[in-house]
């Protein structure tokens, strides 16, 4: 597969952040990573789907310190003056992309992630309910997250993980929110 020279870079940070994670940056895991960034910059939501301990967590995990790597790259250079730092071992990762090479949805956008198993809450937690005795609606923790995500006034990028298995309790539910 040939390396696109815009790629670079990225495939790079890849390499460097899977190595940092421990892992091995095989050909194939950097080409799953560099085709999770170029399917998150045109879908606004998508899936990724294996069997277990195929390397999903992984790609995703690293995908994210790539771009936080690339965004302190970015921020170190002489054009901007000052280092941004980001909180290492977290599950919450920045992106401040200043690469022109790239694609501008990640230039100067840090990139926050939630994680969450779908299969931890049943479903009135995971969407919210109604309660009939009074008459209130609770909201499930996706809409506190969604809410979250939405008054957050920064122009970070945020993706919501659900990592876990998929399943049609939860997954008949998401067909709009996913739906363009």
């Amino acid at each position: 597969h040939p390396v696109i020279p815009a790629r670079r870079e990225l495939q790079d940070a890849i390499r460097a952040s899977a190595i940092e994670y421990g892992l091995v940056p095989s050909p194939y895991f950097v080409l799953k990573a560099v085709q999770l960034y170029d399917m998150a910059l045109v879908r606004h939501g998508l899936m990724l789907v294996g069997q277990p301990y195929s390397g999903k967590t992984s790609v995703y995990r690293v995908l994210a310190a790539a771009l936080s790597r690339m965004a302190q790259m970015a921020s170190a250079s002489p054009k901007n003056g000052i280092m941004n730092k980001n909180s290492s071992g977290s599950d919450t990762k920045n992106n401040n992309n200043n690469n022109n090479n790239n694609s501008e949805a990640f230039k100067e956008n840090n990139t926050v992630y939630t994680v969450l198993n779908p299969k931890s809450l049943p479903p009135g937690r995971l969407y919210g309910m109604f309660d009939p005795a009074s008459h209130e609606w609770s909201d499930g923790v996706l809409a506190v997250v969604f809410r979250k995500f939405a008054s957050d006034p920064s122009p970070d990028r945020k993706w919501l993980i659900l990592d876990g298995p998929v399943d049609a309790i939860w997954i008949e539910n998401m067909n709009t929110v996913l739906d363009d």
